[in-house]
């Protein structure tokens, strides 16, 4: 069989591109919108059979439109109760991918600070939602959209976190601690030298109560991440810096 050029052409990137700001909630969303495309195609299948069953009945052909009718009203009302379910979760990973983006465009501006910033990283059952290296360390950021008004109150006394007087479960400080210990590791295995790793939790729009103070880990509005980590000593040299760059761009881009 002759190969033609079409046959031979490639791609020209030779590796994946660097992941996007809230990707994980964009895939999330495309899944759940297939889902309720299969439920309304479902339903409409359904319906259809039974609108041909009266059709046939009107025009006295043996049919079964009553046990078409009950099946078509069973099942419309199956798929209509599933598309509001998956219209409340996709409501939800819409606003936590906004909050993602924006947090994700905040964080763009520290670039010009020399810092290196990685967005949605993969890391087996979850993801790490953003990634700064800076002179000043390793921080693993873990966002939390939420709707809220006025009155609502965060607070957080360096394990435990209320709104409104009620503690969270489950309580994000403990998730962004997971991120940040698994990174850590990763980093080990990669570079062969162990770089401490800072777990933050950032709450877009809220303002946080942090009664407690040089805890390890930070929660706090995202406005707020430049000055503190601006604010902490250097510990990373450039060379370390180069490193841990070189090697979790090279995970995120083989996954």
């Amino acid at each position: 069989m002759k190969t033609t050029d079409t046959d031979k052409k490639r791609s020209p990137l030779k590796e994946k591109p660097l992941r996007l700001p809230g990707q994980s909630d964009s895939d999330k969303i495309r899944y759940i919108e297939f889902k309720m495309v299969g439920y309304i195609a479902f339903g409409v299948i359904v319906g259809l059979f039974a609108f041909n069953e009266w059709f046939a009945w009107f025009m006295h052909s043996p049919r079964q439109p009553v046990v078409w009718t009950c099946l078509a009203f069973i099942s419309i009302v199956f798929c209509a109760y599933k598309c509001r379910q998956l219209l409340s979760d996709k409501r939800k990973w819409e606003l936590g991918r906004q909050g993602e983006i924006e947090v994700g465009h905040s964080l763009e501006e520290l670039r010009k600070n020399g810092y290196v910033i990685f967005h949605d990283i993969l890391a087996g059952g979850f993801n790490i939602d953003h990634v700064v290296i800076a002179p000043s360390g390793i921080f693993a950021i873990e966002t939390k959209t939420w709707s809220r008004n006025s009155k609502d109150k965060i607070v957080f006394d360096g394990e435990h976190m209320t709104l409104n007087g009620q503690k969270l479960n489950p309580n994000p400080a403990e998730q962004a601690r997971i991120n940040a210990k698994w990174l850590n590791k990763e980093l080990q295995k990669m570079t062969l030298k162990d770089y401490p790793v800072k777990p933050v939790v950032v709450f877009p729009g809220w303002w946080v109560t942090n009664t407690k103070e040089n805890t390890d880990i930070w929660v706090l509005n995202p406005g707020q991440l430049d000055f503190r980590i601006g604010q902490e000593p250097t510990v990373l040299s450039q060379v370390d810096m180069q490193s841990v760059v070189y090697f979790l761009s090279r995970y995120i881009r083989n996954l």
